[in-house]
């Protein structure tokens, strides 16, 4: 009996050494991704925004004055590149190094910049991490990390999409406060309508002409050149999507198609595991059984 749970510990620690190899091929398989999901990202807003001002709101951004254009312009590429930069943050440290988000990653920043906004990009990037707490050791004195288990690189991977998912959502809300705040949006609507317009999962019919990252939203606001009267107004706004993004963007597509065979195979030594990790708890409690039992 010895020898079985002997063979099958062996068995468990192959499975360790391999599931230890993937979760290093999943963060570089994710490595690759953000990074030219960022790119698309930056392409895909550009294209975005260009439609939005010139076949959404063309008369709203021909009043602006050139020196103007340009500007908002300037502020779309800044913005991006945050975006971007927070992105490639949440693989920037290996998988067993990964920490707990600080509350401060999911607020939003001013639309504006202010004036020492580059000397802070560095800073404001630290804190956008994945909600994640896995692989720390046990305490500072401790030498040895937690095991890399199937479950544990699930749960990064979960967090790494659901953080990627509100970058989106942030850099969506922030282009559309920043249009709003250049007269190119209706300046009347609420900022909490263009927020819930940034998270919000469309219909296929509700996308602007079918141009990808455009949501339109028929939205009643009150007129106020007469009391107690309505209209209905048309308002498009900028919605980032993942999915948009790989669909218009082979290289994206190509690195999630990675991600998912790399997922695959971690399912199937996941299911290994843990068949093997319950052989051996059968085992141990079978001999604890006999050594611990004795006729009265």
């Amino acid at each position: 009996m010895a020898g079985s749970v002997k063979q099958i510990e062996h068995e468990i620690a192959l499975l360790e050494e391999a599931i230890a190899d993937i979760a290093q091929e999943l963060h570089q398989c994710y490595s690759d991704y953000l990074q030219v999901l960022g790119d698309g990202l930056r392409q895909q807003l550009i294209l975005a925004t260009y439609h939005l001002c010139t076949q959404g709101y063309p008369e709203a951004f021909l009043k602006l004055s050139f020196a103007r254009q340009q500007e908002l312009q300037s502020q779309i590429r800044h913005q991006v590149s945050r975006s971007q930069n927070r992105l490639f943050n949440l693989v920037r440290a290996p998988i067993s190094e990964q920490k707990p988000p600080s509350d401060e990653a999911e607020t939003s920043d001013d639309v504006e910049p202010s004036p020492d906004r580059e000397n802070t990009e560095n800073e404001d990037n630290q804190k956008v991490r994945p909600s994640i707490s896995i692989l720390k050791p046990v305490s500072p004195s401790s030498p040895k990390p937690l095991l890399i288990t199937p479950s544990h690189l699930l749960r990064w991977q979960e967090n790494i999409e659901e953080a990627t998912a509100k970058i989106l959502h942030r850099l969506s809300h922030e282009i559309n406060l920043l249009l709003q705040q250049y007269a190119i949006m209706p300046p009347e609507l609420p900022v909490a309508l263009i927020e819930a317009a940034s998270k919000t999962e469309p219909p296929l019919e509700a996308t602007a002409g079918n141009t990808p990252n455009l949501l339109t939203l028929m939205v009643e606001t009150e007129d106020e050149n007469e009391e107690q009267t309505s209209r209905v107004t048309q308002l498009i706004t900028v919605h980032l999507r993942i999915s948009e993004i790989e669909f218009s963007d082979p290289r994206v597509m190509a690195g999630r198609h990675q991600i998912r065979n790399v997922i695959k195979r971690l399912n199937q030594l996941g299911r290994n595991y843990q068949k093997k990790l319950r052989e051996r708890a059968v085992l141990q409690a079978e001999a604890a059984w006999r050594s611990s039992w004795f006729d009265e």
